[in-house]
């Protein structure tokens, strides 16, 4: 789903933070969706879920996500265009 490019200089984090940026751009993700769990993640895309929980909070902080616990992290309507 998110684009990676493990030879890429670019962090990862930052790299899966304009995936997501992309994609809501793009319609393919919308306001009030919900992202795969932080461990789901991190298990598909073999990543360390330090790096998926950096990049939930790093979309978290300028309000572009919300998290609700036990519930999940999803998709606000803030997220800047890439």
């Amino acid at each position: 789903m998110f684009k990676i490019d493990m030879r890429s200089r670019t962090p990862i984090y930052e790299q899966i933070i304009d995936s997501i940026k992309e994609l809501v751009v793009k319609g393919v993700l919308i306001p009030g969706e919900r992202l795969p769990s932080v461990r789901d993640m991190a298990k598909e895309m073999t990543l360390n879920p330090n790096t998926v929980q950096k990049t939930y909070h790093d979309l978290e902080r300028p309000g572009s996500l919300s998290t609700l616990g036990g519930q999940g992290t999803f998709i606000t309507e803030d997220v800047p265009a890439v």
